[in-house]
């Protein structure tokens, strides 16, 4: 369990650097162009400012190995193999794994076992199986994730909510298909595209606060699931309670980010590990994008194709925002009340194919504001290893 927890806690930290890092950070001019959606920096800036899927999709020259004139060779691959790393789809954005530093290899198997390596980190994967090109892979710990799998691409959503999803592929597979974003051209699509309604609003105030915290419930069909979350972010510092119930089973647990260092913590037991490191000061100045609501709010408040309309949910009456499934997004309706204030959030499955049995995701809002005890940042009273 130990290192499941810190392999996933560090691919979202990596994630979340390059999101932020596609923000406001500045770009990277050595690593090559190749499919992702989000923070990158290897070519110039090829699209005008657009939409994050439209101009992903827009990109047709990115990949630098791949030349215009030679025409990929079409090549049969099988699925058992190794999978390298090439993009990471986070937000809407597909960017390539070279330019955040990722690397990654999955190995699947002949045996339906296999292994699964993030930088120095290593898992084993106890089974996997297929069924049409959906892959289960069923890590040592027992958790699973599904994946896409077709000629040597096989393409992992880690958590089953395309809140990350990453792209691996055999040394032979043609990805010509992939297409990314540098950093410049996903900080050019996004300049200015705050939506000018009740979602954009009610996100700026959040960016603009000094101090945040959210409680609320997210349910899933999937399994059945409800975890009960306190999220805090106050000066670069991060505390997230989460109480997860499915199945008559209940896990409580406890993330702190501080001082560039994400530490997963047991708050029966009083103990904990240190998941991960970052040296990058875009997590302290970013942090609350660590919190899933925040982030679903931030995403979706940064589109534009979006429905007003009105929406009754348990004989309520709500003013609602509509945004429909994108080519990497899926379909997201937000529920306000008379005040404005946000009350639920309903995401649609995945968009990838082979994962929409997930069902939607909705969050039941308790509390947003301003009011953070800066004493839970505080570790002390915990016994840390790494």
């Amino acid at each position: 369990m130990y290192k499941t927890r810190k392999l996933i806690s560090a691919l979202f930290a990596l994630t979340l650097a390059f999101t932020l890092c596609a923000c406001g950070g500045e770009s990277s001019s050595t690593a090559p162009a190749a499919k992702p959606e989000s923070t990158v920096a290897a070519d110039t800036a090829k699209s005008e400012a657009a939409e994050p899927a439209e101009s992903t999709a827009a990109q047709t020259e990115s990949v630098a190995e791949i030349s215009a004139e030679v025409e990929p060779q079409k090549v049969e691959l099988p699925v058992e193999g190794e999978y390298k790393i090439f993009a990471v789809q986070y937000e809407g954005y597909l960017i390539h794994a070279a330019e955040m530093e990722v690397d990654s290899v999955l190995t699947l198997g002949a045996d339906s076992k296999g292994k699964m390596t993030m930088g120095e980190d290593s898992m084993d994967i106890a089974s996997w199986t297929l069924d049409g090109s959906k892959c289960t892979i069923t890590m040592e710990d027992e958790s699973s994730a599904d994946a896409t799998v077709e000629n040597g691409v096989l393409i992992l959503d880690l958590y089953g909510d395309e809140s990350m999803v990453l792209y691996y592929s055999q040394e032979e597979a043609d990805i010509s298909m992939f297409t990314p974003m540098t950093a410049d051209e996903v900080r050019a699509a996004m300049e200015g595209r705050i939506l000018e309604s009740k979602l954009g609003t009610f996100w700026s105030q959040l960016d603009s606060a000094d101090a945040i915290h959210l409680s609320y419930d997210l349910h899933t069909e999937y399994m059945d699931a409800t975890q009960s979350i306190d999220a805090y972010c106050k000066g670069g510092m991060y505390y997230s309670y989460k109480l997860t119930k499915v199945s008559g089973y209940e896990n409580p647990s406890v993330v702190v980010f501080r001082d560039n260092t994400a530490y997963n913590l047991d708050p029966v037991k009083k103990t904990g590990v240190i998941a991960t490191t970052v040296s990058s000061s875009y997590f302290s100045e970013n942090i609350e994008r660590m919190d899933s609501l925040y982030s679903d709010i931030w995403t979706y408040a940064h589109e534009t194709d979006c429905t007003e309309e009105t929406r009754e949910k348990d004989g309520v009456t709500y003013d609602v925002e509509y945004f429909p499934a994108g080519e990497y997004t899926a379909e997201c309706t937000f529920y306000f009340d008379e005040n404005g204030q946000l009350v639920y959030v309903e995401k649609g499955a995945p968009v990838i194919e082979g994962l929409q049995d997930i069902g939607t995701s909705t969050y039941t809002i308790k509390v947003i504001d301003n009011e953070v005890d800066e004493a839970l940042f505080d570790i002390s009273g915990y016994e840390i290893t790494e």
